[in-house]
């Protein structure tokens, strides 16, 4: 999200009955509303990119290939939120009026419209227009939250009902669906080991490279885990395995499982411990060939076609391992895990895991393969009040 977002407040009717949940279902819901939050600002951020006039069409490509990815994360997100706030409806109030949206729904666009003023501040000094618009909508948040309070006002007090929360299942044949005892879809997150000694852009870190002391804090910032996490699975490679242990160390949540499945491409030997300025000649041809002949290799390096067998072989360990443990953390690479959440789109799509950011100790939810594909490009500005699933700003 851009540095010094606001945080998402919750209006004060609604905050005082969240805190009626149990410690487990308010933890679970905070840490849910605070990366949908996030989510959304990342959202932001790539829909400003993608509309730079600087941009090239595959610069364009890769934004909107990230939004479709963020926002099949929101959807989830909002999903899990869902789960939770559900629970304040009582079940035998059949009777009462629908509502049209879920109470996640709400929220999401509570998120949208703060981020939106935020940004319309920010821009207001230069911006006539902006300054103007200001006014205008922080009244439309007060109206927001006002008919927030009242709908669950009204939910608890069995006035109003909610639409039934519905969590998607999986239905390709080549992708197991991970169950949890209710039936509905486990949770996989995916999450980047933490930063390691050498790191700069372009560097291509040997295998024995291990966290650096600073970012053991920042795996520790990235804590609390969501609530509903069971187990952890890692790549054997030193710098993903110390982030895994470490997060079991502080959460006690078990490692159930080490796999090569989960490394990082293996870059040839050539460069190993080099960046872009002294890559050797054979290393260049082969980059130059790659994206048109994905199953050409560099030496003793792994071509886009094997990496993108190997990180389908992946998904199904991942999706066998959360059918046995529950929800998962995985613990992998930046070039695997971009791979792995763009598996649709074939071997070449190792070019835009390696331009597309994960930061280090970023953890993100592994769209299901429905998911994955169902959100075409949502770059364009949407109307006022637009529903989570067809775009992203008010």
């Amino acid at each position: 999200m851009t540095q010094n977002s606001p945080p998402l407040v919750l209006p004060a009717g609604m905050a005082r009955t969240l805190a009626t949940l149990q410690d487990k279902d308010q933890r679970r819901l905070d840490d849910t509303i605070t990366r949908l939050h996030a989510v959304n600002g990342r959202l932001w951020d790539t829909e400003d990119r993608v509309r730079g006039t600087l941009l090239s069409a595959a610069q364009v490509a890769d934004c909107k290939r990230e939004i479709d990815q963020l926002n099949a994360e929101r959807n989830m997100l909002a999903e899990r939120a869902d789960e939770v706030l559900g629970t304040l409806a009582d079940a035998g109030c059949a009777d009462a009026p629908l509502h049209t949206e879920t109470l996640a729904s709400v929220v999401d666009r509570l998120s949208v419209l703060t981020l939106r003023i935020w940004h319309s501040e920010q821009t207001a000094a230069r911006d006539e227009l902006a300054r103007r618009r200001v006014p205008a909508l922080h009244g439309q948040r007060e109206e927001l939250c006002a008919a927030l309070d009242s709908l669950v006002t009204d939910v608890v007090s069995r006035r109003r009902r909610l639409p039934r929360h519905r969590r998607r299942r999986a239905s390709s044949p080549d992708r197991p669906c991970a169950s949890t005892e209710a039936g509905s879809l486990a949770d996989i997150w995916l999450m980047r080991h933490g930063a390691y000694e050498g790191h700069r852009p372009g560097y291509h870190a040997p295998h024995e490279a291990t966290l650096t002391a600073d970012d053991r804090d920042g795996v520790c910032r990235s804590l609390p885990l969501p609530d509903s996490i069971t187990a952890i699975v890692t790549s054997p490679i030193p710098r993903a395995r110390q982030t895994a242990s470490l997060i079991s160390h502080l959460t006690g949540l078990p490692i159930v499982a080490t796999s090569g499945l989960l490394a990082e491409w293996r870059a040839p030997s050539i460069v190993l411990g080099r960046t872009a300025e002294t890559y050797p000649p054979a290393y260049r041809a082969w980059r130059a060939r790659r994206l048109t002949n994905p199953s050409l290799r560099c030496e003793d390096g792994e071509s886009l076609t094997d990496l993108h067998a190997r990180a389908r072989d992946c998904t199904q360990l991942l999706h066998r391992t959360a059918q046995r443990h529950g929800p998962l953390l995985a613990v992998s690479h930046k070039l695997l895990l971009g791979v792995l959440t763009r598996l649709h789109e074939g071997p070449t799509v190792f070019a835009a895991a390696a331009a597309g950011p994960w930061p280090f100790a970023e953890r993100r939810l592994f769209p299901t393969h429905d998911q994955a594909q169902q959100h075409p490009s949502a770059h364009q500005e949407p109307g006022p009040w637009t529903p989570k699933h067809h775009g992203h700003r008010l």
